[in-house]
């Protein structure tokens, strides 16, 4: 005898799919989380009529080793009064006690078939479409929960990462303004310095000019010519260049003159 829960069970028959590697890369991200919540409530549901059908099986079995244990137990009472004395004897042949064993052997053999069929079903269950497909379901769910993993894990570096991405641009930004201050700044002391630069030579031009005309000898004259033609070609040059060329000549000059 099959119980209701086995015949619902056996009347709904299981949706069959088939997914492909191609198939789910073609989907978008909402359509692959409603395919795996989909497939995850299939799965339950397997789970759940396969629990149900491990539960029938267990109650059988247990059912299956209590109708033994009476059935020894009345074995042993039998060849108890059989291989006893006169009176258990008599006792076992009484209309009585033969109804009574009568009736619990038919209850016996009721179990028994009901375990048998109980048991056929079961194995029909392990050996069926629907447990395999129950198998390749479970399998299924463990490769799209490897790649919703992935799929959470790759989306937690992207964010850590558009993270790190703003925080550089930010400190980018700010060094780039500060450069941009100290740029400003050097160009201003540069253009300072370039003046500085200028009333320095200015003021040696002259310096030279009152030394050489201090020192020159009668038959010197072409010298202040050779000194004014260099200094009209060094102001041809650049400012920097020309300082840092003149450099060392204004330490001898100064020297010379005794400052």
């Amino acid at each position: 005898m099959k119980r209701s829960g086995d015949d619902c069970d056996s009347s709904v028959p299981a949706k069959a799919f088939k997914l492909s590697r191609e198939s789910l890369e073609s989907l978008d991200k909402e359509a692959l989380i409603e395919k795996l919540v989909s497939l995850t409530d299939q799965l339950n549901e397997a789970k759940e009529r396969a629990q149900r059908a491990k539960r029938r099986e267990s109650l059988a079995y247990l059912q299956l080793i209590q109708n033994e244990q009476k059935l020894s137990d009345l074995k042993r009472e039998r060849n108890d009064a059989y291989f006893g004395n006169g009176n258990q004897r008599d006792q076992l042949l009484d209309p009585f006690y033969y109804e009574a064993y009568i009736s619990m052997k038919e209850k016996v053999a009721s179990r028994d078939k009901t375990i048998a069929e109980q048991e056929e079903t079961i194995n029909t269950l392990k050996c069926s479409e629907d447990m395999k497909l129950l198998y390749k379901h479970i399998k299924s769910r463990e490769d799209l929960s490897k790649k919703h993993q992935e799929y959470e894990y790759n989306i937690y570096r992207k964010s850590l990462l558009h993270n790190n991405l703003n925080l550089a641009n930010s400190a980018l930004r700010a060094i780039m303004k500060e450069k941009k201050g100290n740029l400003q700044e050097i160009a201003d002391k540069d253009a300072k310095i370039s003046e500085l630069y200028k009333e320095i030579y200015q003021l040696r031009g002259e310096l030279s000019e009152d030394v050489v005309f201090d020192q020159m000898d009668p038959d010197e004259d072409t010298k202040p010519q050779i000194i004014r033609t260099s200094a009209g070609e060094a102001e041809k040059r650049p400012t920097v260049n020309m300082m840092e060329d003149e450099d060392d000549d204004d330490v001898v000059i100064l020297e010379d003159v005794g400052f």
